[in-house]
């Protein structure tokens, strides 16, 4: 966590936002993903949830794949 910004859940759907459109989610879809799962890691303490930006960061990586053609999709 050295240097990590621990972000709200609405400052995290930011964040991804401005990393581009790709990436563009709401805070309710992150609560969403949250619950069934599929989401960035999270911390919590009590009801409270925060976002590392390592985490998000790693995240959308991990969303991102690199294509030659539409036929690799």
């Amino acid at each position: 966590m050295d240097g990590d910004q621990v972000l709200t859940r609405s400052q995290a759907a930011e964040y991804l936002k401005k990393k581009g459109e790709v990436y563009a989610i709401s805070p309710a879809g992150l609560a969403k993903l949250a619950c069934i799962g599929g989401g960035p890691k999270m911390l919590k303490v009590g009801r409270r949830v925060g976002y590392q930006t390592s985490t998000l960061d790693e995240w959308s990586d991990s969303r991102t794949k690199v294509v030659s053609s539409t036929s690799e999709l």
